[in-house]
């Protein structure tokens, strides 16, 4: 999740709406994946974790 993030703030190929979302597609698959283990009861959508990208991408690239 963590370098899903970091990568997000560095330039990449195409803007970063796309790559939000392709992110948090991985991301939502890996928490679902790993749920049960981590004793989750829900997994965000793939919207909730494109928002909560966005947000702190907004917020990093702000300061």
């Amino acid at each position: 999740m963590i370098r899903g993030a970091i990568g997000l703030e560095r330039p990449g190929p195409g803007p970063a709406p796309v790559r939000i979302s392709l992110t948090a597609h991985r991301i939502r698959e890996v928490l679902s994946r790993a749920r049960v283990p981590l004793g989750l009861g829900s997994v965000p959508s793939v919207r909730e974790v494109m928002s909560a990208y966005d947000r702190w991408l907004r917020a990093v690239t702000a300061s």
